[in-house]
């Protein structure tokens, strides 16, 4: 079955998916539907949306909430830092549900994947020619879900910290980008970057890798780094 890469916006979400054929539209209706689960809520509680702190919700609430409301304690930011990464992971969730192998989405840099079948490469992007030309090799076995991107430097998401790139390597998704803000806030220059990592200890969290100017810091059990040549064109960017 043919997989093809469509780039697909609603609002203030703009996605690149990656999936066979037939599973595409499933993406979009999972996008679509994620972002109704999130609105419907902060409608309810504007608060869920403001707040810059770890956040719990009502036992009550869908479970897609309440995935970013965990996310939220656990790495000590508010539960929208989790939110790219929340609609990725619920619209992969649903086309590996109705039978995809190889469903893609990458949110503005906040990817969830399910490929079960094959391996796939993901390039980093900081925007200094220096340390954008490398790439991660995503193998089946390493049951890695989500792969997040917080900076401070690049991109419309709010950072408190000054790194050109922090990647995160996790189970999905949700948790990958919560912990990306979280470090990302902590770095505000090379020195910053171990004690930054110490908080990711015991979280779920699979590896990480830190870029500050010339210097990078890795943590954790990675996947593969390769050498790769990043092409602009194949960036997910969202533009006001």
């Amino acid at each position: 079955m043919e997989v093809i890469r469509t780039f697909f916006q609603l609002k203030e979400t703009a996605a690149t998916i990656i999936a066979e054929d037939e599973y595409v539209n499933v993406g979009k209706r999972g996008i679509v539907e994620a972002r109704e689960i999130i609105e419907k809520y902060i409608i309810e509680d504007p608060f869920f949306l403001h707040t810059f702190e770890p956040y719990e919700v009502p036992k009550n609430a869908h479970s897609l909430i309440k995935r970013m409301s965990h996310a939220s304690m656990d790495f000590e930011v508010g539960p929208m830092a989790a939110v790219a990464g929340a609609i990725s992971q619920y619209a992969v969730e649903k086309m590996r549900d109705l039978g995809s192998f190889h469903a893609i989405i990458d949110n503005g840099g906040d990817i969830s994947l399910y490929t079960p079948r094959r391996e796939v490469k993901v390039g980093i992007y900081t925007g200094n020619p220096e340390t954008s030309e490398f790439a991660l090799i995503i193998r089946p076995e390493e049951g890695v879900g989500g792969v997040c991107t917080s900076s401070g430097k690049i991109g419309p998401s709010i950072s408190f910290g000054n790194a050109d790139a922090v990647v995160i390597i996790s189970e999905d998704a949700i948790r990958a980008d919560a912990a990306a803000t979280a470090v990302a806030n902590m770095i505000r220059d090379k020195d910053d970057i171990k004690k930054a990592f110490q908080h990711l200890e015991g979280k779920r969290v699979k590896g990480a890798i830190a870029i500050v100017g010339r210097h990078i810091g890795l943590w954790g059990d990675l996947p593969e780094i390769v050498k790769a040549r990043i092409r602009e064109d194949k960036i997910t960017w969202r533009w006001f």
